[in-house]
């Protein structure tokens, strides 16, 4: 999994990508992040 941000609209991937959600939120809390960190996802409701 990988998360991209700070990116244009339409980035450039060298690979396929299938995405599974958007920030909406502030981004950030991903600068001051450790190079490995846990997350967990769960459904909206």
């Amino acid at each position: 999994m990988a998360v991209f941000y700070a990116q244009t609209d339409n980035p450039v991937l060298s690979v396929d990508v299938i995405p599974i959600g958007r920030v909406t939120s502030d981004l950030s809390v991903f600068e001051n992040l450790e190079s490995r960190v846990e997350i967990t996802f769960s459904l909206a409701e």
